[in-house]
């Protein structure tokens, strides 16, 4: 046939007889032709109809063409894709005889005109019939099915159907390596609920090896009885200050009990996936999923699908890991693509052939793929894929051919591997073969529906979330047809507005009426209008949403819920958008800058969090602005009633703690600044300080956000200082009757917090990071109130220089509240006897060796106590090991607190070390600063705060600090600890040059037995040589004096200083031994205690002057090796004075209290501002 236009053509091919075969370049121009143009009304399927029975190699291109003008696609078309027939080919066969048939409905199959399958061999034996014969992947033959990728293949005996993958299948199962090991992931017999469907959780540890490892295999392990339960298993990396304390935790995400840090792992950074159907997954012999220390802890997820909602289901299922330490070339990671899962993702009923697309941008690419080392910045990929009910097919751009998958979700092993490169356009995931006949949202369960990908690819490289979401897209559909109420919410938990802190809350209630009413709620208020301006509205909107983010779940840069242009493959058909209304525009500018305090997550985007009571039911999440000068604090609480939070005096009692209390009722806000005089309603303040953000009831939750000055200068409020701050909570299941009249809370309680001085920006680990451990192993504490514990540690050998840039305590679960602290201190490795290395044992033991003893005390390197969590090193600065000078073997200090003296308790607590061998600039050190721990220190009863002085003297730090590598000597504190036991209230390190007074290195006025962390100030301090440290406490005793010493009971007086340059000076401690003594001749030996008494009231003053007047105190200083400093073992010298004391910074004076009017003029104004915006919008 010569080439013609494709309508002539059609015409002549009528004429044809019914198997002619055309070129396959007319058939091309044929199927482009009707795939561009427009069809007119009178142009409708004859033609089509008679080119589909003349085409057969074509049918499959040119059926899309007719299925366009079917009425049930409401008249618009999908996009010119290829499509399987809607028949089924069979080949049927008993021995002797084989034939090609094709189905045309539940009867005999007919015998095709073409016979396609070549049989090979057809026996009977043992009651079993074998067919085995060939056929073409495309035969030409409009009778049958093109094998694609993936296809149903038919059990015509049993009339079953198995989805299997024909031409992705691994060809080869690859052979483990010999020292391959495995360790499983699996739930704890978990009862899974009478739910259709059921998310659960459960937290995990990789093992702790030693060097990087790679996993080559990976195996499902599927319960005998659940095959059919359990839908698929995701394994999530969680962030590398995830808490141990959380590992085993098993739950659902809407369980009272889930830990935030659990939460915060899931939906992010994807390790390894199985869906249902799935098998054991083999990564090819040059790839493997690394993990050296990295990631160490992961949440899986199991989602449990129970149709019948049975009950009893038991379930252990999980993963296996096959790994070895023959390490692969190449790194593995997964990918995730598509639209983000959230109910913007709408689906209506009935419909043949519904394509969404999720989209991962080109700006995504660009910047997760940089530094990979293949060619171009490539990465190599290969990949499952996941949808929920309705598919039977997915599309993906991607491919070079398409892609298509029924429910079976098996993962697909590729025969050749795809490149994207830095900058590539990926997307474009496709629905076909609607089965539902109700619409369909966007969502997790089962019932709802996904459009995503999950790639495995190589290198590893710093993305694994590409997503994107058309809500601009269904926010046009809305204006139009209206909002709902039940669809917003999800859209701020996705892409959370952040809202103006200053931003009055009755200002919400401006939102244009259509935001707030509801869209059809079943499919019969479907129409086809309906439902063909829903497809021009996502098919014309270009503005998407996306989110890219890489692993540790940390956002790109400028990739975080940002607007961008859609990325177009393929559009056979362009239609003119439908343009909103300015008037509308307007107004949906105006809502997504203010929202409405109901549908907002009030909890997102703050850089603190802490968990104010054990279960969780109150929650407690802040930001720090300290230009301003103001906290921003978000409470939220597991109760429909009122909810109060606090600042306590120190005590984390009600009694002169600064309250707020509010709640939601009928619709409106209640919130007031109030003061406790006592334990009876709150007192509402005259002056308010604390400023409502936001107030809102959802879901059983009151979330209160709002914000207030660190010092408000009113005398019913409390400061908000450096150091401990002690919040105090409280709730109750009801509304008070009046602000007058609020009902006595049915939950309260108290936690310490850090609310200025903790780690904001948690440093990321580098990927060559590794670890090590110094653990306890399984030491039984004795039956004691105080007990301290030995054992020797050896530093890994290592081929060189190695910064520590972390350091974890790990507790062990159940003993958080008897580890105490822990202390590790150099030994002598030179003159250290191997004979002890392995050494364990109770302190002051007549079994200890005096090599042990010597090294408990002179060069602490690392500390933790109760309460504290992960410490960070700063970027700049590592501890250094693995070079000649430093610390090889440590000897570890546990100090157990047994206050029931319990039995039977075993522990393995220890520390956890990071280590990477990409140096820092600077090694750090610790230097140990206050009164040494002897009897010397004594405090007497009955005072409210008694307070104690040690010194670091100038000539200590003359010596200590000789040779700082730093320009002008001296060294720089970038954190520091507080240190006394159970009678310390408050301590502080003050810093004094020549006399003159400096700003303080920390202070805590409000200290804290049980939380005990390193503050981080916000900026560094500079000890120069010659300067003074001053670490001073005060106590509160009752009815016994105390003295310094070990035991829980017994005080100390120190402080912690982690430093940088390293230099020799560890130790710089001090007593006053002489005030002791003149005091004891004076006083002590004169005025004996009567009756037995521990204590003469008439010992007090005496002892009092005596440390004050006696100017002469005993420094002792020692250096990283535990030696004293030349001179300075025990050296007496002149207590330290202060000529010019540190001037307090005026904080009150003319400073203006905050006014009702000046806010309500403010928001006044705001008001104004925004009726003008409409006003333009308008006209």
């Amino acid at each position: 046939m010569p080439e013609k236009h494709p309508a002539q053509m059609t015409t002549e091919l009528e004429k044809l007889p019914t198997h002619h075969l055309v070129t396959i370049k007319e058939a091309v121009m044929i199927q482009q032709y009707y795939c561009k143009e427009k069809l007119d009304a009178d142009q409708r399927p004859q033609i089509i109809i008679a080119l589909l029975s003349k085409i057969r190699c074509y049918y499959h291109y040119l059926f899309p063409i007719f299925a366009r003008h079917n009425t049930s696609l409401l008249g618009y078309p999908p996009k010119c894709v290829p499509a399987t027939l809607l028949s089924a080919v069979t080949a049927l066969g008993w021995v002797f005889e084989t034939k090609d048939r094709h189905a045309t409905g539940h009867s005999t199959p007919k015998i095709d005109s073409w016979q396609d399958y070549e049989p090979i061999s057809l026996q009977k034996d043992s009651g079993k019939t074998i067919m085995k014969f060939k056929r073409k992947f495309e035969t030409c033959d409009f009778e049958d099915i093109r094998v694609a990728d993936d296809i149903p293949m038919h059990d015509i005996n049993s009339m079953g159907a198995r989805s299997v993958f024909l031409l992705n299948t691994f060809e080869k199962v690859p052979k483990l390596p010999v020292d391959a090991k495995s360790f499983d992931f699996k739930m704890n017999k978990t009862a899974v609920p009478v739910n259709r469907t059921t998310y659960m959780y459960r937290v995990f540890e990789f093992p702790d090896l030693l060097g990087r490892h790679d996993i080559v295999q990976i195996d499902p392990i599927v319960q005998a009885g659940n095959e059919g339960v359990v839908h698929h298993m995701i394994l999530y990396e969680c962030r590398d200050n995830f808490p141990q304390i959380h590992v085993d935790f098993e739950g659902t995400t809407n369980s009272p009990e889930m830990p935030p840090p659990v939460l915060q792992c899931i939906g992010l950074s994807i390790i390894t996936a199985w869906a249902i159907g799935g098998q054991s997954f083999y990564y090819p012999e040059h790839v493997g999923l690394s993990f050296e220390g990295h990631p160490k802890f992961a949440v899986m997820e199991m989602h449990y699908d129970n149709p019948e909602n049975k009950a009893g289901i038991i379930d252990s299922s999980g993963l296996r890991f096959h790994y070895t330490s023959q390490l692969r070339q190449y790194q593995a990671s997964i990918l995730s693509v598509g639209w983000a899962v959230d109910p913007l993702m709408i689906i209506p009923p009935d419909q043949a052939n519904w394509t969404t697309e999720g989209y991962c941008i080109k700006g995504c690419t660009e910047e997760g793929l940089q530094g990979s080392p293949l060619e171009s910045g490539a990465i190599r990929i290969f990949a499952i894929v996941h949808m929920h009910l309705s598919p039977s097919r997915h599309i993906h751009p991607t491919c070079q051919e398409w892609c298509r998958t029924s429910r079976g979700y098996q993962r697909r092993q590729l025969r050749f591997q795809l490149s994207g490169s830095s900058g590539s356009k990926t997307g474009g995931d496709s629905f076909a073969g609607r089965l539902a006949d109700n619409s369909l949202q966007g969502g997790p369960a089962t019932g709802d529906e996904m459009c995503l990908s999950f790639h495995y690819y190589y290198p590893k490289a710093n993305l694994t979330q590409c997503w994107s979401s058309q809500k601009p897209a269904v926010d046009k559909f809305y204006s139009n047809h209206g909002g709902s109420t039940q669809f917003l919410p999800s859209w701020f938990s996705f892409f959370p507005i952040h809202l103006p802190a200053d931003l009055p809350t009755y200002l919400f209630s401006c939102l244009p009426s259509w935001l707030i009413t509801q869209v059809p709620p079943n499919p019969n208020d479907w129409t086809e209008e309906l439902v063909s301006e829903l497809w021009d509205s996502y098919q014309d909107t270009q503005d998407i949403y996306v989110y890219c983010s890489g692993h540790n779940s940390i956002p790109l840069s400028g990739l975080r819920h940002t607007l961008q242009k859609k990325t177009v493959i393929s559009s056979p058909l362009k239609r003119e958008m439908q343009k909103i209304t300015k008037v509308s525009a307007c107004c949906l500018l105006i809502f997504v800058c203010l929202a409405k305090s109901s549908i907002i997550d009030l909890t997102s985007g703050h850089s603190f969090f802490a968990a104010l009571d054990e279960s969780q039911k109150v929650k407690l999440f802040w930001n720090v602005d300290t230009a301003k000068k103001e906290i921003y604090f978000t409470v939220e609480a597991q109760t429909t009633g009122w909810v109060g939070f606090g600042i306590s005096t120190g005590q984390g009692k009600m009694q002169g703690a600064d309250i707020v209390i509010g709640w939601v009722k009928d619709g409106e806000t209640y919130f007031k600044d109030r003061h406790a005089t006592g334990h009876s309603t709150p007192k509402i303040d005259s002056q308010q300080d604390y400023v409502l953000i936001a107030l809102q009831e959802e879901s059983g939750k009151t979330v209160m956000k709002f914000k207030r000055k660190f010092e408000t200068c009113d005398t019913d409020d409390n400061s908000i200082k450096e150091g401990t701050t002690k919040v105090i909570y409280a709730m109750h299941p009801k509304d008070p009757e009046s602000e007058d009249n609020i009902p006595m809370h049915t939950i309260r309680g108290a936690r310490s917090v850090f609310l200025l001085n903790a780690i904001k920006d948690v440093p990321k680990l580098p990927a060559d990071a590794k670890t090590f451990a110094f653990l306890m192993n399984k030491t039984q504490l004795p039956p004691k109130r105080t007990t301290y514990y030995y054992r020797v540690f050896q530093f890994p050998t290592l081929p060189g220089r190695r910064d520590v840039i972390r350091i974890e305590p790990v507790i062990q679960e159940g003993n958080e509240g008897i580890v105490h602290h822990i202390l590790l201190y150099q030994c002598d490795h030179n003159n250290f006897p191997s004979s002890n290395l392995s050494y364990e044992g109770v302190g002051n033991s007549p079994d200890m060796p005096p090599a042990v003893k010597s090294c408990t005390g002179p060069s602490t390197i690392a500390a933790w106590a109760i309460g504290g969590e992960t410490f960070y090193f700063p970027e700049h600065v590592g501890f250094s090991i693995g070079t000649n000078d430093s610390p090889k073997i440590v000897v570890m200090e546990m100090h157990y607190d047994n206050p029931l003296q319990k039995t039977g308790i075993l522990d393995s607590s220890g520390l956890r070390f990071h280590y990477t061998s990409q140096r820092r600039e600077y090694q750090a050190g610790i230097l140990t600063v206050g009164w040494l721990v002897s009897r010397s220190m004594i405090i007497p009863p009955h005072q409210e705060s008694w307070e104690t002085q040690g010194y670091c003297v100038e000539d200590c730090t003359k010596e200590g600090m000789k040779g700082s590598s730093l320009s002008g000597g001296g060294i720089k504190i970038f954190a520091s600890a507080l240190h006394t036991h159970l009678a310390g209230h408050a301590a502080y390190t003050k810093h004094v040059r020549d006399g003159v007074e400096l700003p303080e290195i920390i202070r805590d006025d409000n200290y804290d037995f049980n939380f005990q962390e390193f503050q981080i100030p916000a900026e560094e301090t500079t000890v120069m040589p010659g300067d003074t440290l001053i670490t001073g406490c005060k106590y509160h005793t009752k009815d016994h004096p105390k003295s310094g010493g070990l035991g829980t009971n017994e005080e100390m007086c120190l402080s912690f200083h982690y430093y940088y340059p390293k230099i020799n000076l560890s130790n710089c401690l001090s007593c006053q031994c002489s005030a002791v003594e003149n005091w004891y001749q004076s006083h002590y030996s004169q005025h004996p205690a009567k009756n037995n008494s521990l204590w003469n009231d008439k010992w007090t003053p005496g002892l009092r002057d005596s440390y004050r007047d006696t100017n002469a105190i005993n420094a002792h200083c020692s250096g990283v090796d535990g030696k004293d400093l030349p001179g300075l073992g025990w050296k007496v010298v002149d207590k330290p004075k202060i000529d010019i004391p540190l001037k307090p910074e005026p904080v009150c004076q003319g400073v203006p209290s905050s006014s009702p009017n000046k806010l309500a003029s403010y928001s006044l104004g705001l008001v104004t501002i925004l009726f003008a915006v409409l006003l333009s919008c308008m006209y």
